[in-house]
């Protein structure tokens, strides 16, 4: 690329977005997302058994 301004300005907005896209307290939060979602499931499959079959 010839236009400095131009590269410049690619590699700012790519910049951006692999922060955005790959952060790591990003990862983190849909982690912990899947994580509550699997806890409120397990505690609803539980409520509806009383009895465990261990």
């Amino acid at each position: 690329m010839i236009d400095p301004t131009f590269r410049y300005n690619l590699a700012r907005t790519a910049w951006e977005k692999a922060k955005k896209t790959y952060s790591l307290n990003r990862v983190l939060r849909q982690l912990k997302s899947v994580y509550e979602s699997y806890q409120v499931a397990k505690e609803a499959d539980n409520e509806s058994e009383p009895f465990e079959n261990s």
